[in-house]
């Protein structure tokens, strides 16, 4: 009988290889994050547009996967950069209307998709499921946060995916 650990790996890991992204035809999470965070930036504050580290500090990611991001969406052509002349330091980015049409193109599939894929549940199974997933993640957060505190790691020493921390010559998983 599998235990608890092994089925919720390899729920996520069935979860993960659905790649719904490249199913569906859509722009991929880390690009269609940085134009949401766009969006609700210009929303919230009345502006055209917004730079690259204020996308980075609401998305908690590093400004340099931000400009790789930025970079895929220039290319696409969903993404501009404009110089506000009260301010030349740096540009600011703005959702072209091809990135809003694509948006709107994205989002249509994954709400049809969406629709679709959870017709088969009972009326409010949709609901319970989201309760449950946030108190999970919820729980997941409290964790991480203990672990971080208990190890004495900071904000700046958060490993990433994958990778081990170290601090005064030893590696976190005693590697090194």
């Amino acid at each position: 009988m599998p235990t608890q650990e092994d089925r919720w790996f390899r729920t996520m890991h069935r979860f993960r290889q659905l790649n719904l992204a490249e199913a569906l035809w859509l722009i991929p999470q880390g690009e269609m994050m940085v134009l949401k965070t766009i969006k609700e930036i210009e929303k919230e504050q009345g502006e055209q547009g917004c730079s690259v580290s204020a996308i980075a500090r609401r998305l908690t990611i590093s400004p340099p996967a931000v400009s790789r991001s930025v970079r895929h969406l220039r290319e696409k052509g969903y993404l501009e950069a404009v110089t506000v002349e009260r301010d030349r330091r740096g540009g600011y980015l703005k959702i072209t209307p091809l990135g809003h049409e694509a948006m709107a193109q994205d989002l249509a599939r994954i709400k049809a998709f969406m629709q679709r894929a959870v017709a088969h549940l009972e009326p409010g199974e949709l609901d319970e499921f989201y309760r449950i997933f946030q108190k999970l993640y919820q729980g997941f957060c409290e964790e991480m946060e203990r672990v971080r505190q208990e190890q004495g790691l900071d904000e700046r020493m958060r490993p990433g995916p994958g990778h081990g921390v170290r601090r005064a010559g030893l590696e976190r998983h005693g590697r090194g």
